[in-house]
């Protein structure tokens, strides 16, 4: 089966500088055309999109330098190669169009061997970086895939909390629209991967919501330095684990930047406040009245939002049916009266395994999960 062939985009406003391209390029690749800005952004979002854009810089309307500015702005084509084809030859025209993003610059009138070979050396060098992308997102995800299973298996209310405020980042980021959400989403998942070194005793009176004592406080208000510890020598996780580090437990900072930097600065620590104040004993509305006081209104009104949704239709469910993803809408409770998985946890693969094994007897058959 021969290989499908690499699709160039040719972006030029005159006809006979796409023809010239279009001769040098069309024996190797699929070549596809827009004479305007408009059109070159049409095309590269679509489904189809290039694997290389050559782009002219000086056209009408939209010039060369704002097409590539609004590709590397999108998530969608960010990563495709564009290199600017045009009349200019000073050396600050290139710069700012390498500064833009661009990973090369070509001067009309141009040179067959030398269009091929730049363009066959950047898609080479396109494909080697996804290779590299893809894994080092694998080694990443196994990375805390394992933290997350050692602190499933060392301190399980640690863990459930964890998941929780996973969940809860997950979907105000997605309501806040922010940028690189997986790394808040990491962040949240990992914060309590510093619960491992304090005592189980500490850990199970601030997960049944009882008054620590000043060296019980002070020993518990370690555990995020703790996490940065530990997540700060893993490549890639090392802004996540600052992230982490910000974190002040029980404290009442009043926070009144309302920018959607500071929003975002502030929402692990927000989602963070929220968690503990409830485990705590207070209602949701308790918290929430305390933190419209402490935080920008929209990041408050959001965590209204994301906890009502939680607090929806119900459906009970055998536990032996229970599947990863799952969200528990009551505490799962032993034959002992002790809570084996507090209301919130969003289910593992690993939890489930815990649960339909011999390590936890005496629980329900049933129990109620969030629709």
């Amino acid at each position: 089966m021969s290989k499908e062939r690499k699709i160039i985009l040719v972006v030029d406003d005159v006809a006979s500088n796409i023809d010239v391209l279009q001769e040098i390029l069309k024996s190797d690749y699929r070549v596809k055309v827009a004479t305007n800005g408009s059109k070159a952004l049409e095309i590269a979002r679509s489904g189809d999109k290039p694997d290389l854009i050559l782009l002219d810089i000086m056209m009408p309307e939209m010039d060369g330098y704002e097409v590539c500015r609004q590709l590397k702005r999108s998530l969608k084509t960010r990563n495709i190669p564009v290199v600017f084809v045009t009349a200019l030859a000073e050396i600050k025209d290139e710069t700012k169009g390498l500064d833009l993003g661009a990973v090369d610059y070509l001067t009309k009138p141009v040179s067959p061997p030398i269009v091929l070979a730049r363009v066959k050396n950047h898609l080479e060098l396109s494909e080697i970086k996804v290779k590299l992308e893809e894994s080092l997102q694998k080694t990443l995800l196994g990375s805390i895939r394992i933290l997350s299973d050692i602190l499933a298996v060392t301190n399980q209310e640690a863990f459930s909390r964890a998941l929780r405020l996973k969940t809860m980042v997950g979907k105000l980021a997605k309501k806040l629209q922010i940028k690189d959400a997986w790394k808040y989403e990491i962040a949240a998942s990992l914060s309590q991967i510093g619960c491992i070194f304090l005592p189980a005793r500490l850990m199970c009176k601030v997960h049944r919501g009882n008054k620590l004592n000043a060296e019980e406080l002070a020993l518990y208000r370690n555990y995020p330095q703790h996490s940065y510890g530990i997540l700060s020598n893993i490549p890639h996780l090392e802004e996540s684990a600052e992230m982490i580090l910000q974190l002040k437990l029980f404290e009442h900072t009043s926070f009144s930047d309302a920018s959607d930097e500071a929003i975002c600065r502030l929402l692990l620590q927000g989602v963070v406040y929220f968690e503990e104040q409830t485990s705590l004993g207070l209602s949701s509305e308790e918290v929430l009245a305390r933190m419209s006081n402490l935080y920008p209104p929209l990041l408050t009104e959001y965590i209204e939002e994301v906890d009502a949704e939680a607090s929806k239709a119900t459906e009970e469910i055998k536990v032996r049916d229970l599947e990863p993803g799952m969200v528990l809408a009551e505490d799962m409770v032993s034959d002992v009266g002790s809570v084996v998985l507090p209301k919130g946890t969003e289910l593992s693969s690993t939890i489930i395994l815990r649960l339909k094994s011999s390590w936890i007897c005496g629980l329900k058959e049933t129990v109620l999960i969030s629709k």
